[in-house]
């Protein structure tokens, strides 16, 4: 007999168990949620505008004669220019319009506004931003018009208050709050001019409940676009932890030693493009609709394909078409970094800039002074370094600041600085700037800086850290003689394009390896250990075959790259050299290479001060691992105290007529199995030594063999 009973049981338990851990799947944090507000579909902003009437000190009051933008009681020009408010209008506001590019239309922000200025007293707020929201409250719970368009506050409510961050978020049914009030501020003096906040706690009771999330802009002199998509992007994206891409400052804990510049939806006024970046789409799930790909790509045949890339032995061949109105872009693994270090990835995108795909975001964020150049067309590239888990429970908390580290095409340097700050006229702003040089000399690929951040810089062992000690790179003296301002904000040379920087790889400027990390707040010691000084090299080249017509770019990724074909110097405490080219040498040196100590702080304890100079890093150490090669075909030069270890099983060889050249305290060290091969002469200087270790190893000395543990040659030569 057919027991329907205890089926039935076992059915029903069998429901319960699975509504249980759909319901739990269903709560759990992901990225692709949105932190506070939902990543997909829309939201509509009620905005108000206030303004302060300092009855009792004039002196707080930034504009006590208004501006152009927004003058003395009256609504700003620009209250009109900020978002679409409804859908479906034939032309898009400039921050409905930037939300629905970077979602390619997957979310809409849409906005209205309080119809009346807000004239609050100084006498009843202060500057007490509670009283502020109490008081604007209570202005817009008396009115009986709530919007210029006579919206209710119910059309400002989609979507339910959800008290977890990053779960799916849900419709709301009936009106609960308004789910975001954003206050412009005309002269209020705790929200200066172009600075904001952003909330995802309540604003107070709009028309009997409380709003879901807020924000303040002081927008007294003009839209404030930078900041207040910085600020509302937070909402979207996650905490204060997730700065990056120009957005961030020194306060923030960070994956690296300066503060990065760049381009992201997490920018502001330190930015360089003001178009979203690939992780930013990848981090929100905004993918292309239809793509069956999250980054994709096209083939040479132009078909959809997967644009994540991983080392493979064979080169792959990729088009990439405009990254801002298709979201082609490559995502690429960097090989060799150990498991137990924080992951990275390179990101190459192509912008073919605003007067190419009409973005009014893909180009430079000042570029509308006459002062500075327009962004060229081009691939621009930039770091991933983790941030890349998008599901769990630590999926905001485990993310620090400057996650993305731009990669431009002028490379890496230590700099170079004039001891005087030089006044070249008003150019953004009329402060005088800091003027540094990059110099060959000086070229540092893997640890130097980059034009897109902010170094820090010291001049003796005694100083403090501070926000003092950051110098911004304000104005960069050319070779010529010439001054380009602002670097930091966008050069048209930080794009690779052809008949220009057309490849980088393991032997450029800038190069493929990875880059160091030191979670920090630019003081003390680090003690996260996913940190790593050791900079892997790994063979990966980026090379533009073929710029069409429509700007797409052809592109070959490749992870056999091994050539030194241009003078270079190299500084790290750690540059790891490792196996990954199966056809020959792993590091093939056929022109001069210096090994020389960093002059970029990538460390913010214990200098050194080394040959009168002081340094906050380390010497350089080279070290060939089992199974790789390096061969030297022309010179290489080892100075102030650094190493070259060949680890048992690595290799190097000098060819006929190259020379290895030890200077200072330098040193040649062969583990036990290291091999050596060639006919190459080391050439030793100062108190620089070799040292062997395996008398296996031997090293012939004016003729004469030696199977001694330690060889000490001053000033002559060896030969091997």
């Amino acid at each position: 007999m057919y027991d329907f009973l205890s089926h039935s049981k076992a059915f029903i338990w069998l429901s319960l168990l699975f509504f249980t851990f759909a319901v739990k799947s269903f709560s759990q944090q992901n990225s692709k949620n949105g932190w506070v507000l939902p990543t997909e579909g829309t939201i509509r902003i009620l905005m108000v505008f206030v303004e302060i009437d300092h009855d009792v000190d004039q002196s707080d009051d930034a504009f006590p004669k208004g501006h152009a933008n927004w003058k003395v009681n009256q609504l700003p020009e620009y209250r009109d220019d900020l978002f679409n408010v409804f859908e479906g209008e034939n032309s898009l506001k400039m921050l409905t319009k930037y939300y629905d590019e970077c979602s390619f239309g997957r979310l809409t922000i849409l906005g209205d506004y309080y119809p009346e200025i807000v004239t609050l007293k100084q006498s009843e707020v202060g500057n007490s931003k509670t009283k502020l929201l109490k008081a604007i409250e209570k202005r817009l719970n008396s009115s009986d018009t709530i919007s210029s368009q006579n919206l209710n506050f119910s059309d400002f409510d989609f979507w339910q208050d959800e008290p977890k961050r990053g779960i799916l978020k849900k419709h709301s049914d009936e009106f609960g709050g308004v789910d975001h009030l954003m206050i412009f501020l005309r002269n209020f003096s705790p929200i200066p001019r172009s600075n904001g906040q952003a909330s995802g706690a309540s604003g107070g009771l709009i028309g009997g409940y409380k709003t879901d999330t807020y924000s303040l802009f002081g927008g007294g002199d003009g839209l404030p676009f930078s900041i207040l998509k910085h600020e509302f992007n937070h909402l979207l994206i996650g905490g204060n932890n997730l700065h990056s891409g120009g957005g961030n400052s020194a306060r923030f804990k960070s994956y690296v030693q300066a503060v990065q510049g760049g381009w992201s939806m997490m920018g502001a006024a330190n930015s360089s493009l003001l178009s979203a970046s690939g992780w930013d789409r990848y981090w929100l799930g905004w993918s292309p609709k239809g793509s069956a790909f999250e980054i994709n790509a096209l083939n040479t045949e132009r078909n959809g394909i997967n644009g994540e890339v991983t080392q493979s032995e064979k080169s792959q061949t990729f088009i990439l078409r405009d990254f801002v109105t298709t979201g082609d872009a490559l995502r690429i693994k960097l090989p060799f970094i150990p498991d137990d270090e924080f992951q990275q990835w390179i990101w190459v995108e192509n912008h073919t800039t605003e007067l190419n795909n009409g973005s009014p975001t893909d180009r430079f964020i000042y570029e509308h002074y006459d002062c500075m150049p327009p962004a060229n067309p081009g691939l621009y590239l930039t770091r991933q370094i983790d941030a890349n888990s998008r599901e769990g429970k630590k999926v905001y908390s485990s993310v620090y600041a400057d996650y993305l580290k731009p990669i431009p095409a002028t490379g890496a340097y230590d700099y170079v600085w004039d001891d005087e700050k030089l006044d070249l006229g008003a150019c953004v702003n009329n402060k005088p700037h800091n003027v540094y040089t990059l110099l060959a000399d000086h070229e540092n690929p893997l640890t130097g800086h980059h034009e897109l951040e902010e170094p820090f810089y010291y001049t003796n062992s005694d100083e403090k850290i501070t926000r003092d000690n950051a110098r911004s790179p304000g104005v960069r003296r050319n070779s010529d003689g010439s001054y380009f301002m602002h670097p930091k904000a966008g050069d048209p040379a930080f794009g690779m394009r052809e008949s220009e920087t057309e490849r980088i790889g393991i032997g450029t400027n800038p190069a493929t390896a990875s880059t160091i990390t030191h979670v920090n707040t630019r003081k003390g010691k680090s003690v996260y250990s996913e940190n790593s000084d050791a900079i892997y090299l790994n063979g990966l080249s980026i090379r533009i075959l073929k710029t069409f017509p429509d700007l797409s770019i052809k592109v070959e990724v490749s992870f056999d790259d091994s050539l030194v074909s241009e003078p270079r110097r190299w500084a790290g405490s750690e540059i790891v050299l490792n196996d990954h080219n199966p056809r020959g040498s792993d590091l093939f040196v056929s022109a001069l290479l210096t090994l020389d100590r960093g002059r970029t702080i990538t460390r913010f304890v214990a200098p050194d001060t080394v040959q009168g100079e002081v340094y906050f890093s380390s010497p350089t150490v080279l070290r060939i691992a089992e199974g790789a090669k390096m061969t030297i075909d022309d010179e290489a030069i080892l100075k102030k105290d650094s190493k070259i270890i060949v680890e048992k099983g690595g290799e190097l060889a000098l060819k006929p007529g190259s020379k290895l050249r030890l200077e200072d305290t330098s040193e040649i060290i062969f583990k036990d199995g290291a091999i050596f091969s060639g006919k190459g002469k080391f050439k030793f200087r100062d108190s620089s030594v070799a040292i062997v270790s395996d008398e296996s190893t031997r090293i012939k000395v004016k003729r004469r063999t030696c199977r001694i543990k330690r060889v000490r040659v001053m000033p002559s030569e060896a030969k091997l």
